[in-house]
């Protein structure tokens, strides 16, 4: 699976959802949030790899990374997307 692929089409989905809900603008700075969080403190990625960490915390510590107040819209992208991560790696 090429997962270049996979995070196109959940980055579209995640866009199309903040579209119709017309959050783009909120969404988009989440997004710039998180991002700048992962540039900023490397060892986050690591973090979020440690597979003895709970997809509990994992959501916790995406959520806080991608700044205060955090869209309902983005959880559940978050919540998707660690379920999917959980799925891949339970099949490998």
């Amino acid at each position: 699976m090429d997962i270049g692929i996979v995070s196109v089409r959940y980055a579209r989905a995640l866009l199309k959802g903040a579209t119709i809900a017309k959050q783009e603008d909120k969404i988009y700075a989440e997004m710039q949030t998180l991002f700048s969080s992962y540039t900023e403190f490397p060892q986050l990625h690591f973090t979020m790899d440690n597979p003895m960490l709970s997809k509990e915390k994992k959501q916790e510590l995406l959520e806080i990374a991608s700044g205060s107040n955090v869209s309902a819209l983005l959880k559940t992208f978050f919540v998707l997307v660690l379920k999917q991560i959980q799925e891949l790696k339970r099949c490998s």
